[in-house]
């Protein structure tokens, strides 16, 4: 069964991961999905320490490195690092059109911060 993300079911099991009811496997595919939990209650530096030390013990996932990308993108006052880290990413692995998608809306949201209208690439 699917749950529509705007659901009060989805919101009460979203607060149930964050507040630990739910508890997160022991594994780090586990702590990233409980990582965007946090992302999508705006918990961003919570996500933020858990989506990192992630990334940092798999520095060849992709989609690891660009959830940081994503949480930093959305945080205030990370615009820099969030920028940074795209770039990095960008660098350094060869990405999919999804994954280029993902990083143009993290430099979309800087950018619309910023009230610049072109990311930098």
């Amino acid at each position: 069964m699917c749950i529509d993300e705007w659901s009060p079911c989805f919101a009460l099991l979203l607060d149930n991961c964050c507040t630990g009811n739910i508890v997160a496997a022991a594994h780090d595919q586990a702590n990233r999905h409980l990582a965007l939990c946090f992302f999508l209650k705006k918990n961003l530096e919570v996500a933020l320490e858990l989506a990192t030390g992630i990334a940092t013990r798999h520095p060849d996932n992709v989609a690891y490195q660009v959830l940081v990308a994503q949480i930093l993108g959305e945080q205030i006052g990370s615009e820099a690092s969030a920028l940074q880290k795209v770039a990095e990413i960008r660098r350094t692995y060869r990405l999919d059109s999804d994954q280029q998608a993902l990083l143009a809306k993290v430099e979309a949201e800087v950018a619309g911060r910023s009230g610049d209208s072109s990311p930098n690439r």
